[in-house]
């Protein structure tokens, strides 16, 4: 049974921040370091905060006329240092923020062609863990020492997916692979796990309920929150690297659709949701999103706290995507007004819970 708590308006954490782009992906780092991926009218490019989104700023031009899309994350170990994959078996890396990145290459696996590097996750500077799709089931290779040397998985296990959509490492060396598999219908998730810092994989599958959106976030390579919307939201959390997973319905206090999540730890994460009603009549003509909410957990799921959301200008707020939890103490979100969410401006107002109340 999953419990709820309401918080009175008055005392949301949330405070603007500023205008910020419109973005599919928001990383924040610490509390005011952020990156987001602005796929906008400008071109394809990064751009960073440093002031907990009251400015942005775009970091250099990727090497060699390399671009970023939007399923590719960036591992972030510090403020400063980022790693991203940049196409074939190249990954690209910065030291400073942005001002500079360099290429480094992952060597071929053994027997593999075509390969292509999917997926990283950088616990540390120095520790690195790639996924590399191929010809066939994809593998893993890891590094301790910053990519000057490479190490390739010894265990694969029979049916590994070709690729991996989430790639989550610690720095105990445990981590999480994650791929959706299935249907809308039938719907579910192959979870690879290794405790050897990548060496050793092993998979494991679940079922999920049926939908056609989901999200997901993995604090470190044991603990990962997936939603999935049908009528309610549904929060199916795992604690062991996918060994087991367990699924709860969202209480009926919350609105009927997620939107995204964000796990800080194992313990404290956050769904952004939000009411999708179909028979509002909006610019699209295709309903619109309603009565945004917050909902915190800090028990890793067993029970929530409802945080609601500020009015930014004379428009309130409908939805908060992406939204980004670098610490249990708050977030920071890309909120759209109810003008917003319809293409009206293809601006977003930046919210967060980690801005220092003003003296």
């Amino acid at each position: 049974q999953t419990a709820a708590a309401l918080v009175d308006s008055a005392s949301s954490p949330f405070r603007a921040a500023g205008p910020g782009p419109q973005t599919p992906f928001l990383q924040c780092v610490t509390a005011t370091v952020c990156y987001v991926w602005d796929g906008g009218p400008r071109g394809d490019k990064v751009t960073r905060t440093s002031d907990g989104g009251a400015t942005w700023r775009p970091v250099a031009t990727l090497p060699d006329g390399l671009s970023l899309v939007e399923d590719d994350y960036l591992s972030c170990p510090t403020a400063e240092i980022c790693i991203v994959p940049g196409g074939g078996l190249r990954l690209v890396a910065t030291l400073d923020g942005g001002a500079r990145w360099n290429i480094r290459r992952v060597p071929a696996p053994r027997g593999t062609s075509g390969a292509a590097v999917d997926a990283v996750s950088c616990p540390t500077a120095e520790n690195c863990v790639v996924h590399v799709s191929a010809h066939g089931p994809g593998t893993f290779l890891s590094t301790i020492n910053g990519g000057q040397t490479w190490t390739a998985a010894t265990a694969i296990p029979p049916g590994a997916p070709k690729y991996v959509g989430l790639l989550r490492c610690d720095v105990l060396g445990h981590c999480i692979g994650l791929e959706p598999t299935g249907t809308n219908a039938n719907n579910g998730v192959t979870a690879m796990r290794s405790a050897d810092g990548g060496r050793t994989w092993a998979a494991t599958s679940a079922h999920l309920p049926p939908t056609a959106i989901y999200h997901w976030s993995c604090a470190d390579g044991l603990h990962c929150m997936l939603l999935t919307t049908s009528r309610r939201i549904a929060i199916t959390t795992t604690s062991d690297g996918g060994v087991s997973w367990r699924t709860t319905v969202s209480p009926p206090s919350w609105p009927n659709t997620a939107i995204d999540v964000s796990c800080a730890t194992g313990l404290d994460c956050f769904i952004s949701a939000s009411d999708w009603v179909s028979t509002v009549r909006s610019a699209t003509g295709n309903g619109a999103y309603l009565h945004p909410v917050i909902e915190a957990t800090y028990d890793g799921g067993s029970t929530w706290t409802s945080l609601s959301l500020p009015r930014v200008g004379r428009l309130p707020l409908a939805l908060v995507f992406p939204l980004s939890c670098p610490s249990p103490a708050g977030c920071i979100g890309a909120a759209a007004t109810t003008d917003e969410q319809e293409g009206v401006s293809s601006r977003r107002e930046i919210i967060s819970a980690l801005l220092r109340p003003a003296l």
